[in-house]
């Protein structure tokens, strides 16, 4: 689970077949019908409940206890590849337009448990303003290249006669939404009762009759696998009198 998610106090509540089916190939038994039948508790400001309400007040303590027992598993869907930051102004030709791009980066987490998290990152382009990454970014601790904490690229735009040109930056990566699901498959049953399951955290004594509790998700960054900056620059060109492209990531 990537460090820096934030949680999201309503989200959709369900699962597409797609996510079903990649959860049942990491793990049949903990994913099975059986287990969803038991139901899915979903963990959110919503909760009045006092043990669901500690569990949300407690997040990030409670994602680190259990994904050490290894019972976390995230299904996330790609929300925005590659997503725009910034633009240069519009320049019109014939010009040559010199301009750089630079980037912050703070790192406010160590490694853990595959992922790593680091802070804020703010891009900047000439003098046109910064455009500040809203959460943390994440990446497989295995991936191994990582960002420089500062960097400072020059370069050129040259527009031809009757064209017309920007510069846009994005990210590189995508930012994702969705479901962190906390697995109860072959936890202890309560002997006061032997349709609840039991767990422990931070002394207190849970006991849960559902299949999964499950956190809903949002807006984290994925940094695209081994990457060398997390900045990437598209220059845009078109002709006179015709539309200026959007500043969507081309496909």
């Amino acid at each position: 689970m990537p460090n820096g998610a934030r949680r999201v106090d309503k989200w959709k509540r369900t699962q597409t077949s797609g996510q079903l089916s990649e959860l049942r190939h990491l793990h049949a038994d903990a994913f099975s019908d059986d287990e969803f039948g038991r139901g899915v508790r979903f963990i959110d400001s919503t909760d009045t409940g006092q043990a669901q309400k500690y569990l949300y007040d407690h997040f990030d303590d409670f994602r680190e206890v259990a994904g050490n027992a290894n019972r976390l598993v995230y299904a996330g869907s790609l929300r925005v590849r590659y997503p725009w930051r910034v633009s240069t102004d519009t320049a019109q030709g014939p010009t040559k337009v010199g301009y750089t791009v630079s980037h912050a980066l703070t790192r406010t987490e160590s490694e853990t448990k595959g992922w790593s998290a680091g802070g804020s990152l703010k891009l900047s382009i000439g003098k046109i303003g910064d455009a500040t990454f809203s959460g943390s970014y994440s990446h497989s601790r295995t991936n191994s290249t990582v960002w420089s904490t500062t960097d400072t690229v020059s370069s050129d735009l040259t527009v031809g006669d009757k064209q017309w040109g920007r510069i846009d930056v994005y990210n590189t990566g995508g930012t994702y939404d969705d479901y962190l699901f906390f697995c109860l498959w072959n936890l202890p049953v309560a002997a006061e009762d032997h349709r609840y399951r039991v767990f422990h955290f931070d002394g207190y004594r849970f006991t849960c009759p559902d299949g999964f509790l499950v956190f809903p998700l949002k807006d984290f960054f994925v940094k695209s696998p081994d990457s060398p900056s997390p900045a990437v620059r598209m220059q845009r060109l078109w002709a006179d009198g015709t539309k200026a492209p959007d500043t969507d990531f081309p496909t």
